[in-house]
């Protein structure tokens, strides 16, 4: 079995002071973490699909729980 690098995304949440760390596998971080600017604001709905920042607050402001 193949061993997995994680890294952590570290972006800043809703209230002052807040921050919200996720951990993700090296290799899809790419994809949903960079570049910063663009994955935090997602200029269309076809980026946002891609976008581990935008994923996350969207499922919390609907109210859903994510693993873990």
């Amino acid at each position: 079995m193949r061993d997995h690098v994680w890294e952590s995304m570290l972006y800043p949440a809703a209230e002052p002071g807040a921050e919200i760390e996720l951990d993700v596998a090296a290799a899809p971080l790419r994809t949903i973490g960079e570049p910063y600017e663009e994955k935090v604001r997602p200029r269309t709905a076809y980026h946002a699909k891609f976008s581990g920042p935008y994923t996350v607050a969207s499922a919390l402001i609907r109210g859903e729980h994510l693993p873990g």
